[in-house]
């Protein structure tokens, strides 16, 4: 069964039970839901059923009301909602999960087919600050100066230690 679970401090947890096809909420005992506060209006607003759920409608109150922080003339619920009466705001709960919109079909006139990868442009520019790969020959080239490099200064290294310590 749809509900309103008060959540504003002057009546946290309160809990107002919506059945039938319409419930009004305002300050005076006429309505079904009376909520005494200075902020509601006598006729502040009205839940009509509308489906599984309902929606609310504002009754021309002086405050106005708001879902999820929007102020509204008209709107259908969804389990979750904040909904505000002048100062006093309430969660809209509801066994019924909201109405979800499936996916578009994919038009049959959409062609994808041009959209696979087919290399780089020829004017690309590679922007890297790691240059590219360098081909096998190259890269023996280069491993071998650079283990020279550290076999030599490893060499003198070694020696300065053994002689002048």
């Amino acid at each position: 069964m749809p509900r309103l679970i008060v959540q504003s401090e002057e009546q946290a947890g309160q809990i107002f039970n919506l059945k039938g096809e319409s419930a009004q909420v305002g300050r005076i005992n006429e309505n079904e839901i009376v909520i005494q506060h200075k902020s509601i209006s006598s006729h502040h607003a009205e839940f009509i059923l509308d489906g599984n759920d309902y929606l609310i409608k504002d009754l021309d109150s002086t405050n106005g009301t708001r879902v999820n922080g929007e102020r509204v003339k008209s709107v259908k619920l969804r389990r979750g909602d904040l909904v505000r009466v002048g100062n006093i705001e309430m969660i809209y709960e509801s066994e019924f999960a909201p109405d979800v919109k499936p996916l578009p079909d994919i038009s049959p006139a959409l062609n994808l087919s041009g959209c696979g990868f087919k290399g780089l442009p020829a004017h690309f520019k590679n922007a890297s600050l790691i240059p590219k790969i360098l081909s096998g020959s190259e890269s023996q080239s280069i491993g071998l100066i650079l283990g020279w490099i550290v076999f030599v200064s490893s060499l003198f290294y070694y020696t300065y230690k053994l002689f002048l310590f």
